[in-house]
């Protein structure tokens, strides 16, 4: 770990993550359907490796945060991130009411 102004702040990090409960994570047990799967994988792939690639050059100064920031949110809405996000919301949203469903009878 790094020092930072004398603390490891990859550890104070660790432990502020660590203190958050479920509910700020998607369930493991959410989801998809075969076809959200299939759909969601294919818009993944690519957005995952563009999002690997960007974060490298933005940290080594490749890409300048205030010059780049717009262009790598513009590509990422141009990749159908969003409805990258309607597929797993919808997993959540499945599995939410299943499991209210079950607790209910």
């Amino acid at each position: 770990m790094r020092m930072q102004n004398g603390n490891y702040w990859q550890a104070d990090a660790y432990a502020t993550w660590g203190e958050q409960t479920q509910d700020i994570m998607v369930p493991l047990e959410a989801s998809f359907t075969s076809d959200e799967s299939t759909e969601y994988t294919t818009l993944f792939v690519d957005i995952e490796s563009y999002v690997a690639e960007n974060t490298v050059k933005f940290i080594i100064g490749t890409l300048d945060i205030d010059r780049d920031w717009g262009t790598f949110i513009s590509d990422l809405e141009k990749m159908n991130v969003a409805r990258c996000v309607e597929l797993k919301q919808a997993s959540v949203d499945r599995y939410y009411g299943k499991k209210w469903l079950l607790e209910e009878n």
